[in-house]
């Protein structure tokens, strides 16, 4: 069992994987996304307006960690993760 921050950070995550292109959807292995569901706040809904954009989204710093290191690991190509590093790096 996990604590609420974290059933929400892992509620948050779920939410917008399951907004991504089928393409890099399927790039998530199935347990990570079974894992995230399972531990899930069943109770919270996160309100994200995704015609504004994720970066716009009030998303807890949590829930871009975890949304960064599943792009790195299994969406980003090369070029992608070396751009996800550097803004990282910068936002410390």
């Amino acid at each position: 069992m996990v604590n609420p921050k974290q059933a929400k950070v892992y509620t948050e995550v779920l939410d917008i994987l399951n907004h991504l292109n089928l393409e890099d959807y399927y790039k998530i292995p199935i347990r990570l996304k079974k894992f995230l569901k399972r531990n899930a706040d069943k109770n919270y809904e996160p309100n994200f307006n995704y015609k504004k954009g994720i970066e716009n989204a009030n998303l807890s710093d949590e829930s871009r960690a975890l949304l960064s290191a599943i792009c790195i690991k299994y969406i980003a190509n090369s070029e992608e993760k070396l751009q996800i590093m550097e803004c990282l790096k910068k936002n410390g």
